[in-house]
């Protein structure tokens, strides 16, 4: 167990990365540890009795963790019920009206002029409307084929192919002066017929994943 958690660190992480062989730079390529190269890592080594102190305070922590999760999902799942209710309110109102998403977004492309050695964050989406994840820092002429848009707070986003699985996030302050690909759609409502914050609300509850379904 304390050899598992060594392995986790950092910088045994980078250690093992820097004696790997195989094609690819950065983050991506394909890479192999091979077992002359693995031996002679140097590797932490405390007594016996610190490298079990440490194994007890790590199972200490993941179980107080792991209950700290548990009860996070539980308010998580209790705010989704409640938007799912309220939106459901808002949606069979009698003053509703029923508009085509094209008319009452704008789709947003903010051009990004890559450059080759500069460092771009780009970002993905989790399904079933679980918010945006940042990917690893990537040079520009790492970046691919894709064209690429640069994401503001308030942005929602969609996943051109995932957005039936309900890959649909609101960016906040963390995701701005990230950038997403062309598979991902950017939209903002138009301001005097609705609010961006109320659609990204509407596409997570199961009325919206139905709409993204049939689409």
């Amino acid at each position: 167990p304390y050899l598992l958690q060594a392995f986790r660190l950092p910088s045994l992480a980078a250690l093992f990365r820097a004696e790997s062989k195989g094609l690819g730079t950065g983050e991506s390529g394909f890479l192999r540890l091979y077992t002359d190269r693995f031996g002679p890592i140097p590797v932490p080594y405390p007594p016996l009795d610190e490298q079990r102190l440490i194994e007890r305070f790590l199972d200490w922590h993941g179980n107080r963790t792991a209950k700290l999760i548990r009860a996070k999902l539980e308010v998580l799942k209790l705010v989704a019920e409640e938007r799912e209710a309220l939106t459901h309110d808002v949606v069979s109102s009698p003053g509703t009206r029923q508009m085509r998403l094209a008319n009452i977004v704008d789709h947003i492309f903010r051009s990004v002029d890559r450059e080759s050695t500069k460092t771009y964050t780009p970002v993905g989406l989790f399904n079933r409307g679980r918010g945006i994840f940042r990917k690893p820092p990537t040079r520009g002429d790492d970046l691919g084929d894709s064209t690429f848009s640069w994401i503001e707070d308030g942005d929602l986003i969609l996943s051109g192919q995932f957005a039936w699985e309900g890959a649909v996030a609101l960016a906040g302050t963390d995701e701005a002066d990230c950038i997403s690909s062309h598979r991902y759609h950017i939209l903002r409502g138009k301001e005097e017929l609705v609010q961006t914050i109320y659609l990204s609300s509407l596409l997570r509850t199961s009325f919206g994943h139905l709409l993204l379904n049939e689409h």
